[in-house]
């Protein structure tokens, strides 16, 4: 970690949730219908995998929705629930492309953090917002459109490019992480390079770094 924002986009918490009915195992995604998995995973008693638990999954389910649309109403819901916060300074940050929260957190990046504790033979099943009512039995809100102003530019491009590749090209589909990542690689180097490049090249330092 090298902020204490990382530990918030990037938490060393990941759950999967298993729904025994339909032998699934689900990844939730804020704003990606994730509030109607835990509800019923509470109601229900539904079984948690986590962390290192993962890596024991030959098959995980993720639900992908629309980048522009999910990151409006995430930006929607971080001011509704901070409201003392600024609206305008907000506004300028999201405009900048600063993501400071895992509400409007990237669908790749959720993916990202997912992939860290999965096996790397393991397959990610892809689909739609609409595949998941049949999972939950139609318990799914239907996303609503934001009516609050949000920021969209160009800093913010290169993630909304990601997210809808992998919407319009992976879903319907089972991927290995490695699988991902090169399809992205290989249909939109630009886009990839610039999200995860200066990651790439900090972690280059390790070399220099003590064994603990």
């Amino acid at each position: 970690m090298f902020t204490k924002l990382d530990d918030i986009l990037f938490p060393n918490k990941v759950e999967i949730v298993y729904f025994p009915d339909q032998n699934k195992y689900i990844y939730p995604i804020f704003k990606n219908g994730s509030s109607s998995i835990y509800n019923i995973q509470k109601e229900n008693n539904y079984k948690l995998i986590v962390n290192e638990q993962i890596k024991k999954l030959t098959d995980i389910d993720v639900f992908l929705r629309d980048p522009e649309e999910r990151y409006r109403s995430g930006f929607q819901t971080y001011i509704y629930e901070n409201p003392k916060l600024d609206y305008q300074t907000l506004l300028y940050l999201g405009e900048q492309g600063y993501i400071f929260d895992r509400h409007i957190l990237p669908q790749f990046c959720w993916l990202i953090n997912l992939m860290r504790y999965m096996s790397p033979d393991a397959k990610i099943h892809i689909h739609n917002m609409q595949m998941l009512s049949y999972y939950t039995s139609g318990r799914v809100a239907i996303p609503k459109k934001s009516n609050v102003e949000s920021p969209m530019g160009p800093n913010l491009e290169m993630y909304m490019r990601l997210d809808n590749l992998m919407l319009n090209d992976l879903t319907g589909q089972s991927w290995t992480p490695n699988q991902i990542m090169t399809h992205l690689m290989s249909q939109d180097p630009m886009a990839y390079f610039t999200v995860i490049g200066k990651t790439q090249k900090l972690a280059e330092v390790t070399h220099v770094l003590p064994t603990p």
